[in-house]
């Protein structure tokens, strides 16, 4: 036994930390070892296990090169932070075999990085479970990653980790570059289940329940940034509070949230197979407060709401309880649950009318368009016509057109084709204006409410254009 431990030391130059529960013989072959090794081989006692934790890290740091520092046994109870180092990974048994506790009234995070220098890291946390007995403590995290000096850890993995019942939030990365997690795990923590700003971070079976604040809360900038099959149930607040920039959501799941399901707070995002389950009454399954952000393949069990805020989405090929879009220039095709006035598509083109034209004008696509090229109509019910002006748009400037949906602006006239009443179809005139189609014309939208006057802007529904 002496000579094993000797020689797992020597070879692979890291520290070994033993619980007291350890068996007997395991602890007579570590002091002996000890007597080599020195502060590489720790005993704890079960009473401030952080003073032999950070002897055996310290001294891993003080090597060259670093090196892993283990954890044996079942129980370690810790009454001060633990301070990580980096190079210096921490590998427990297992989430059931290896247990840190925080001793009550110890009021403080448990494991903690604190950067010394920009983008310190190749801290590696793995295989261990970590109590914060919330009801004895004022504050702490589970695992905090500090900024300081707008300093940052880099590339720190965190896989195969439990942590619960702690004051504030079980993970708190306050900053860091490439931070990957997976198979993570968070319970009844007093404040976020995971709280996390990363430049890239990649998330992979995060499972985030029972929280007293928001269950998982990213953010950050970076393209690469991922997370997959991510789960957050039963959280105080948002199931997921997502407010990252470039980032890819996929399979993300929730049930049961106080709050919105997912409040997605992002720009730039791809969100892929969302599921919500229970949402809570009155709240939102999605609720959606940033532009250009692309959702496809969700389903919901309440509502999808795009605010005021939200811009320039899209939103396909989705199975939706219900939908609600204050935006403006989001593009909503073939979901499910959502009212045909609803469905709205938009196309980006070049104005070659030789002029500049406004929004809620009726334009075609040019005859003789060397590419997607539109101007006013010169004809009654064109089989050339596109649609209307999502936005005002100079002459040979690209701008947006609203092809499909409900618009409250489209630009229409009573002095030719007669009175527009309600439900008819509407067609090209010989301006920039809609007119009452007759048989024959190419009819492009349908009116929802009557036209009496010579210029004025009407509600109506966009359709795909077609004979009348």
């Amino acid at each position: 036994m002496d000579s094993g431990l000797k020689l797992w030391g020597i070879m692979t130059a890291s520290a070994i930390v033993l619980a007291d529960d350890s068996p007997t013989l395991v602890k007579a072959a570590a002091r002996l070892a000890k007597v080599v090794f020195g502060d590489l081989i720790q005993i704890c006692d079960n009473s401030d296990d952080d003073v032999e934790i950070q002897a055996a890290i310290d001294a891993c740091d003080a090597l060259t090169r670093g090196g892993p520092c283990q954890l044996l046994g079942n129980t370690f109870t810790i009454s001060a932070t633990i301070n990580l180092k980096p190079s210096v990974p921490l590998y427990g048994s297992g989430l059931d075999n290896t247990k840190i506790s925080l001793a009550a009234s110890s009021n403080c995070d448990m494991l903690l990085f604190t950067p010394t220098a920009d983008e310190q890291g190749w801290i590696d946390l793995k295989g261990f479970s970590l109590d914060g007995n919330s009801g004895t403590q004022s504050s702490g995290h589970g695992i905090h990653f500090a900024v300081a000096n707008s300093w940052r850890i880099y590339d720190p993995v965190i896989e195969r980790v439990f942590v619960k019942d702690c004051k504030e939030d079980g993970i708190y990365v306050e900053g860091a570059k490439a931070l990957v997690m997976r198979d993570v795990f968070t319970e009844y923590n007093l404040g976020d289940g995971l709280d996390i700003t990363a430049n890239p971070f990649f998330l992979y079976d995060i499972y985030a329940a029972w929280n007293g604040g928001n269950g998982i809360k990213t953010a950050g900038t970076h393209y690469a940034s991922s997370a997959h099959d991510v789960y957050a149930g039963a959280n105080t607040g948002y199931g997921m509070f997502l407010g990252a920039q470039y980032a890819k959501y996929f399979g993300l799941s929730t049930s049961s949230n106080t709050d919105h399901a997912i409040l997605a707070q992002c720009y730039d995002c791809a969100f892929f197979g969302i599921t919500t389950v229970s949402t809570a009454g009155g709240k939102s399954s999605i609720y959606a407060t940033r532009d250009r952000n692309r959702f496809t393949g969700c389903q919901t069990d309440g509502e999808f709401y795009l605010t005021s805020a939200a811009d320039n989405n899209i939103v396909v090929g989705n199975d939706l309880n219900s939908f609600r879009d204050l935006g403006t220039l989001n593009t909503v095709r073939n979901n499910k649950g959502v009212k045909l006035e609803d469905e709205k598509e938009f196309v980006l083109a070049t104005n070659a009318s030789g002029g500049n034209l406004v929004k809620g004008d009726v334009v075609s696509w040019k005859a003789s368009a060397s590419g997607n090229e539109f101007t006013d109509p010169t004809g009654v019910g064109e089989d050339l016509v596109m649609g209307m002006l999502a936005q005002d748009i100079d002459d040979a400037a690209n701008g947006y057109l609203q092809v499909l949906g409900k618009t409250v602006d489209l630009k229409a006239t009573n002095a030719v084709g007669g009175s527009i009443s309600l439900g008819d179809f509407l067609c090209t005139e010989t301006g920039t204006r809609a007119q009452k189609a007759a048989a024959g014309d190419m009819a492009f939208a349908i009116a929802l409410e009557i036209c009496e006057a010579a210029n004025v802007t009407i509600d109506a529904l966009l359709i795909v254009p077609r004979k009348i």
